[in-house]
């Protein structure tokens, strides 16, 4: 599986209202497109994933990059949302899948991408996934979707370059690179770390 680093944008908006009664919104929802309810090994629900008609017909039409993305503190049980979303012949980011997950395990993962396989039919003409650093996610991946390419999204790259690069050098960092890092910010401070002249505390950022 061949991975790489690909900066896309995509602009999802969703409108979810506060429903309180889950039968409810799942018994509704059934008319409009196809609701699965997971549950763990003590029968408490874990997944919850939803399609609707009207996301399959797209997936068929622009069904070779997938991107997959996670979005949190969506509802009030603090579940991650995760959405698949395809791009249309207009550039515009379609959501095909919507799953809300309890826990965020590998096999939780495989279990989502299998109910997408098992939702939108024929998938062997994806042949590349977005997605964030989540290792998880990837290995996940790659046991679905062996012959797929993964593409690392920017955005969560150089996020979780910053993360790591600020809990170890700490308040020395310029405010700048505290709260944003671009691509090219974030070859330079590689470049400083693998050129240890150029920073007085090497030895802790040896440790990234």
């Amino acid at each position: 599986m061949r991975t790489k680093v690909y900066e896309r944008k995509i602009y999802v908006c969703v409108n979810c209202p506060d429903i309180g009664n889950l039968n409810d919104l799942i018994r509704r929802s059934s008319t409009i497109g196809k609701v699965e309810v997971l549950r763990d090994s003590g029968g408490i629900v874990s997944k919850i994933i939803f399609v609707r008609n009207d996301m399959v017909s797209p997936y068929g039409k622009f069904p070779e990059v997938v991107g997959i993305d996670s979005t949190y503190k969506t509802n009030k049980m603090g579940w991650p949302l995760y959405q698949f979303v395809i791009t249309d012949g207009f550039g515009r980011g379609r959501t095909v899948l919507f799953a809300l997950m309890r826990t965020k395990k590998r096999t939780d993962k495989k279990q989502i991408l299998q109910s997408f396989k098992n939702k939108m039919g024929d998938t062997s003409k994806t042949t590349t996934f977005t997605v964030d650093c989540v290792f998880g996610q990837l290995r996940a991946l790659n046991e679905e979707f062996p012959s797929a390419s993964i593409i690392l999204c920017l955005f969560h790259v150089c996020q979780s370059f910053r993360k790591k690069i600020s809990s170890l050098y700490g308040k020395q960092l310029p405010l700048s690179f505290q709260t944003h890092l671009s691509k090219n910010g974030c070859i330079e401070w590689l470049i400083r770390v693998v050129t240890p002249r150029m920073l007085p505390n090497f030895e802790l950022l040896s440790r990234f």
